[in-house]
């Protein structure tokens, strides 16, 4: 595991800096609570933790894209 220290507003590009999958930003930090911020392209899931352990319970099929419409499983 990388282990990296960021400010607010501070980035990590993810993937070849030339031509970034994606970028993870520091929104805000309060008490014990850290907000982030994720750069991907729709197409790219992001699940919290916990909702990825159900995901793969169910076989992968019928979860929530980020555009708000459901995926069947199916390559879009």
């Amino acid at each position: 595991m990388l282990v990296l220290t960021r400010s607010v507003d501070q980035r990590i590009v993810v993937g070849d800096p030339s031509n970034p999958l994606g970028f993870i930003s520091v929104q805000s930090i309060r008490s014990d609570r850290v907000r982030i911020g994720l750069e991907f392209p729709d197409d790219v899931p992001i699940h919290r933790e916990e909702v990825a352990y159900v995901i793969a319970s169910e076989g992968g099929a019928n979860t929530y894209r980020r555009g708000g419409g459901r995926n069947s499983g199916a390559t879009p």
